[in-house]
């Protein structure tokens, strides 16, 4: 009896340290202190009802790294661990994403089951999930048929959107009608999107890219200046006025103020996206003759990102 109760206490002994473990792994990774992080979640055993949790974590730490092949071995073995686990599924499906887009075509076609059989997955296990729905709309609109893409679909999961929020709903629509050339149909619905939710960025946001698409430059301009005085100093705000003075040509000084506030104010100074708004800076410059200026701006984006290919063709064509 009494090696019976020393056995059991040695057990609930080891559950409380694996237990210590994950917990102390997560408040590294909240710290960002990733390598650390990754030691204590690898330290838990497969037989800790902590172990899905960690093979979470871990695949999410070797997405940040860019290891997109172990954080998808790590995250299908969490899917297999806690199958309802809704927060598992959509992240394994996140990176199924981001491998389809760094992969060749036979390799996306492949993955291309996995993604929306994932996100199908995620919006039947949660009815309001928005984002599984959002990126289904997106799956099925640009997807070629023979890899699941399905315009009907993409109309069912738009009608869910708005069942859910009628902002995201209106948003969704105007998505459709903007992949089918109904300009005016989509233009009435990003701004429905923003009537209905006028502290939501994401809809002024998708109402510029459409005018930008549909060379509607100066109301691409009013439509992001207004924004930026109802979210001052909003980084996707700076980027989009700059994005449209680079490809417009128009209001360049502005185009540039907008990107050099961009360009300060990034966390991360050696973020991709910094590499791209250098690249529109050198656009601008270019497009008003100052060729010395945009040579610089393109040499920049290429230091940030080596393999920028429109900065190293502009660069050629200079």
């Amino acid at each position: 009896m009494k090696n019976i109760l020393y056995i059991i206490l040695l057990l609930q002994v080891a559950n409380n340290l694996q237990s210590q473990s994950l917990q102390n792994g997560i408040r590294l990774f909240e710290e960002n202190r990733l390598d650390e992080a990754y030691k204590e979640f690898s330290s838990i055993d497969r037989n800790s009802p902590d172990y899905g949790e960690s093979l979470y974590y871990l695949g999410r730490i070797s997405a940040g790294n860019n290891k997109l092949q172990d954080s998808q071995n790590y995250l299908e073995k969490a899917v297999k661990q806690a199958p309802d686990r809704v927060d598992f599924h959509l992240f394994l499906g996140m990176v199924y994403s981001q491998r389809a887009m760094q992969s060749n075509p036979v390799s996306q076609a492949l993955l291309a089951g996995k993604i929306r059989s994932t996100f199908q997955k995620v919006a039947e296990m949660d009815q309001s999930n928005i984002q599984a729905r959002w990126i289904l709309l997106g799956f099925y609109l640009r997807a070629p048929r023979a890899m699941g893409g399905d315009v009907n679909k993409a109309r069912t999961m738009a009608n869910e959107l708005r069942r859910i929020n009628n902002a995201e709903g209106s948003r969704a629509w105007g998505m459709i009608y903007q992949t089918e050339n109904k300009n005016e149909e989509a233009e009435r619905s990003y701004k429905r999107a923003i009537e209905l939710a006028p502290d939501s960025i994401n809809s002024y946001l998708m109402l510029g890219s459409f005018y930008q698409n549909t060379s509607g430059y100066k109301q691409a301009f009013d439509l992001y200046e207004s924004a930026l005085k109802k979210f001052p100093g909003n980084q996707n705000i700076l980027f989009q006025i700059g994005r449209t003075s680079s490809i417009s040509g128009d209001y360049p000084e502005k185009g540039l103020s907008a990107l050099e506030s961009y360009v300060e104010a990034a966390p991360e100074k050696n973020s991709s996206t910094l590499a791209t708004a250098w690249y529109h800076m050198g656009q601008i410059e270019e497009k008003r003759g100052k060729n010395t200026e945009a040579k610089k701006n393109y040499q920049q984006a290429i230091a940030l990102n080596p393999d920028h290919k429109p900065s190293k063709v502009a660069l050629e064509n200079l």
